[in-house]
C-alpha cells in the first residue's frame, strides 16, 4: 500500500510538471510585459516570446503589424496569429469568410532587409511546430523571406505583395518561402506541410521561386494541400536558370 501511494504521488507530480511546461506566451504590438503570461502582460515581439517559450508551449500573437525578425524557432513551439487580444484558444479566432486564412483580426508580418526566419536545422516529427494564422505582407530583401526546415509547417497563412530584390552584384538564388527538408539524422526522416495558404501578388526578382520545396532525400517529404497561387511573378534575370511559381526538388506528399 505504501508503495502504491508513493507511485501514485510520483505520477501526479510528473503529470503536474508536464502540464506546467505547456503554457501560452502572449504577444501584442504594444506589449510591455516581460513574461507574456497573459494578454495584459504580453511581450512586444515574437522574438521576445520565443525566449520565454520551451517545447510544448504555444505563442499567441494579437492583430497588428510586426516589423522585427522572429529569431531562432524552437522545437515544439508553435505560433498562432489572428487574435483580437482576448481569446483563450485558437478556436476562438474569428474569420470574415470561408477562406481559412481570412481572419477578422489580422496579424501582419512586415520585415525588410532581412529574413523573417532563417531556420538551419530540421526538427524531428515528434518536436515539430506550426506557423498558423499570419499574413506576411510587403516583406522585402535580397534573400528568401521565410526559410524553413523539416518539422516546420505552415497553415492558414497569407503571403501578400512580398518581394525579393536582386543583390548588388551577381545573381541571387532566393525564394519567397523555401523548405529545405533535410533529415534530422541518417536514420530518421522528417516532413513539412503547407496547407490552406494563399500566395498573392508576390514577386521574385531573383533566380528562384515563389514557393520552393526540397525534400533532400527519399525519407523526407513535403505535403502541399489547398494552396492558392494568384498574381505572382518570377523574373528571369540574365544568367539565371530557374524562375518558378512552385518548384519541388523531390517528391511531394500531395498537391
Amino acid at each position: 500500500y505504501k508503495f502504491m501511494k508513493r507511485y501514485l504521488f510520483l505520477v501526479i507530480v510528473t503529470f503536474a510538471a508536464l502540464i506546467g511546461h505547456a503554457k501560452v506566451v502572449y504577444v501584442k504590438p504594444d506589449g510591455t510585459g516581460t513574461t507574456g503570461a497573459s494578454w495584459t502582460e504580453a511581450v512586444g515581439s515574437i522574438a521576445d516570446a520565443m525566449k520565454n517559450a520551451q517545447a510544448g508551449d504555444v505563442i499567441y500573437v494579437a492583430a497588428g503589424t510586426y516589423t522585427q525578425p522572429w529569431g531562432t524557432l524552437k522545437a515544439g513551439v508553435s505560433l498562432f496569429g489572428g487574435f483580437s487580444g482576448t481569446e483563450m484558444s485558437e478556436s476562438e479566432r474569428e474569420r470574415v469568410s470561408d477562406a481559412p486564412y481570412d481572419f477578422s483580426s489580422e496579424t501582419v508580418i512586415t520585415v525588410t532587409d532581412t529574413q523573417v526566419v532563417n531556420a538551419t536545422v530540421s526538427l524531428s516529427n515528434e518536436n515539430s511546430l506550426w506557423i498558423d494564422g499570419f499574413t506576411f505582407k510587403d516583406c522585402s530583401n535580397n534573400a528568401t523571406i521565410l526559410t524553413l526546415r523539416g518539422g516546420m509547417n505552415l497553415r492558414n497563412c497569407r503571403f501578400i505583395n512580398n518581394n525579393t530584390v536582386p543583390p548588388a552584384s551577381g545573381v541571387g538564388t532566393n525564394n519567397i518561402v523555401f523548405f529545405n527538408v533535410s533529415a534530422v539524422s541518417d536514420e530518421a526522416g522528417t516532413s513539412a506541410t503547407v496547407v490552406d495558404c494563399l500566395f498573392d501578388g508576390n514577386r521574385n526578382q531573383q533566380n528562384q521561386n515563389i514557393l520552393g520545396v526540397n525534400p533532400v532525400t527519399d525519407n523526407n517529404k513535403v505535403v502541399i494541400e489547398r494552396v492558392v497561387f494568384r498574381n505572382n511573378v518570377t523574373d528571369l534575370p540574365s544568367g539565371s536558370t530557374n524562375a518558378n511559381i512552385l518548384l519541388c526538388g523531390g517528391t511531394l506528399g500531395q498537391t
